[in-house]
């Protein structure tokens, strides 16, 4: 008999989906704070020690970086954040974890609408080696997988936080099954 094998990623996708944060808090204050926070969460279940530690790793760069834009030291570690970011989301979607993807733009702000009133049509995003389709896409897998979970709310939350405006507009949408 075949075994079904689930990634761990998937294995416990709605803990995650309600433990983590993907924006700052009156409580967690810094990006930093967010990313220690969602280390915790990660590191309080066996086997997931090397999400944990990516959050750790996350929390270190983003906390430099937010000292270094508050004053005039300059850190190293600040100016590998992006290209570190954008290594890790390479490493998460090969890895079929959309659900950390996502976090990791909500938490760091990659994706930015157009400016109002400007005659900018286009998303902007931060990561230079990342698409917007691609993130569109994280987007869509996960939104569909919360969906099919029957974790509508945490959906509809992300959908209505997102700055993307193709996105956001899936509220627009009918969220009947037929």
């Amino acid at each position: 008999m075949n075994k079904m094998i689930v990634a761990p990623e998937l294995q416990y996708l709605s803990y995650f989906g309600r433990s983590y944060l993907m924006h700052v808090t009156s409580k967690y204050t810094t990006q930093s704070a967010v990313c220690e926070y969602n280390s915790e969460v990660a590191g309080k279940l066996d086997g997931y020690g090397p999400l944990a530690r990516m959050w750790k790793l996350l929390s270190a760069m983003a906390c430099d970086a937010e000292t270094q834009h508050n004053s005039l030291s300059i850190n190293p570690l600040s100016y590998a954040l992006w290209p570190t970011i954008e290594s890790l989301l390479g490493e998460r979607t090969e890895a079929g974890d959309v659900q950390t993807c996502v976090v990791i733009c909500e938490v760091f702000d990659i994706v930015h609408p157009p400016e109002r009133g400007s005659n900018n049509v286009d998303v902007s995003v931060r990561v230079q080696g990342l698409s917007i389709e691609e993130i569109r896409e994280w987007y869509s897998s996960y939104i569909d997988i919360l969906h099919s979970m029957s974790l509508f709310s945490l959906a509809t939350a992300l959908i209505r936080e997102c700055k993307d405006p193709s996105i956001a507009a899936l509220n627009q949408k009918s969220t009947t099954y037929v």
